[in-house]
C-alpha cells in the first residue's frame, strides 16, 4: 500500500486506522512470508499468536469455507 493510498483509506476509516498502528506499535507483525517462503495459513498463525501474547487474542472467522464435493440447494 502506498502512503497515499494509506493516507485515503485512513482519513475513510480512522478507528481501524488507530487499531492498525496499536498493533504495529506492539510488534505484532510477523517477518513477510514472501520473504520466507511460508504460507499465509502460516503468517496468519503467527499473527493470532502474537496477538495473544501481547494481551490481545485474535480469531479466524472460516464463514463461507465449505468441502468442495458438496451438494448445494438454494
Amino acid at each position: 500500500m502506498t502512503d497515499d493510498t494509506y493516507t485515503a483509506w485512513a482519513i475513510r476509516h480512522p478507528q481501524a486506522a488507530y487499531e492498525l498502528q496499536a498493533i504495529q506499535l506492539a510488534g505484532v507483525f510477523p517477518p513477510s512470508p514472501d520473504e520466507e517462503g511460508h504460507s499465509e495459513d502460516w503468517a496468519q498463525g503467527q499473527v493470532r499468536m502474537a496477538s495473544a501474547r501481547a494481551g490481545s487474542p485474535l480469531w479466524r472467522n472460516n464463514v463461507g469455507a465449505r468441502k468442495v464435493k458438496e451438494t448445494h440447494v438454494c
